[in-house]
């Protein structure tokens, strides 16, 4: 996109032009990649605005559950039995006789010994007690994350290439990306992760600081103190300032049932470029 009034080459977002400070008409940054709202450049999977946080698009709908296919009972395989062979007669006259001598002993031993002496006495039978293993929650999974603002991007001065900063960055399981709020409007910045239903959370785990390298982890600064806020209840945490690429773990006082986890910058160890930057976002 180029400036209406000299021509010169403009960035995504950019509402002055860097060679003669025009201000640019919304108008000209409405075309479908910008934000219609702050024309920041957005991308197709954005679902909020890097930059202002203006919703881009509806969420999609979870897909609906397949109905379980009906089963179809199998019918028994007959398997003929054999056949007993006839009884004879001398069989038949043992066992009714091995019955009456078997008949004979009982009745003589009760008469002998008498009955037991606790034929009245009442039992109680206890149940066996059965285990019951409680099932494991699964792990939780959040679907989307925005942020009160965003840096934007800038141009790597060794490489040439283009860096952004979206919160996306914060969970991509990529050290060398981060999410950075932006310093000229943001005193108190927050990055939120969401889901569509409850999640069970126990903790988060966070990489502070720019990780890219050595160099932007040291001169960028870093976080000393945040909250973790979710549904129902926060937890104020602490860092320490040398923890390069370490991803450092936070155990709630107790699991919750929450859809949103989010964790507010509420102090920083202050480095040469100013920039607060988050690496990596994980929760337990």
């Amino acid at each position: 996109m180029n400036c209406e009034k000299c021509g010169a080459q403009l960035g995504a977002g950019d509402k002055f032009c860097p060679v003669c400070g025009a201000e640019q008409k919304m108008e000209n940054m409405k075309n479908g990649t910008f934000c219609q709202n702050c024309g920041m450049e957005i991308f197709e999977s954005d679902v909020f605005c890097p930059g202002c946080g203006k919703r881009t698009r509806e969420p999609e709908p979870a897909p609906a559950p397949q109905p379980t296919p009906a089963h179809t009972p199998v019918p028994p395989v007959y398997q003929p039995q054999p056949q007993k062979e006839k009884n004879t007669t001398v069989t038949v006259l043992i066992i009714i006789l091995a019955v009456l001598v078997a008949i004979a002993v009982g009745i003589g031993a009760y008469a002998l010994f008498g009955g037991n002496d606790n034929d009245n006495e009442e039992y109680s039978v206890q149940p066996a007690e059965v285990a019951v293993e409680t099932p494991t929650p699964a792990p939780p999974q959040f679907d989307w994350v925005v942020a009160s603002s965003t840096r934007g991007h800038d141009k790597d001065s060794s490489t040439g290439e283009i860096v952004y900063y979206y919160p996306e960055y914060a969970v991509d399981g990529d050290m060398r990306t981060a999410w950075t709020p932006d310093r000229n409007i943001e005193s108190i910045p927050t990055i939120t992760l969401n889901a569509h239903n409850d999640q069970y959370v126990t903790g988060i785990r966070m990489t502070n600081g720019y990780c890219k390298s050595e160099k932007t982890y040291t001169r960028n600064r870093r976080i000393t103190r945040a909250r973790i806020s979710y549904r129902g209840g926060e937890k104020e945490v602490t860092f320490g300032i040398d923890n390069y690429r370490a991803m450092l773990s936070f155990k709630l006082d107790e699991p919750v049932y929450t859809d949103y986890i989010s964790i507010t910058v509420l102090d920083s160890y202050y480095g040469d470029w100013q920039d607060i930057a988050i690496s990596e976002i994980e929760v337990f």
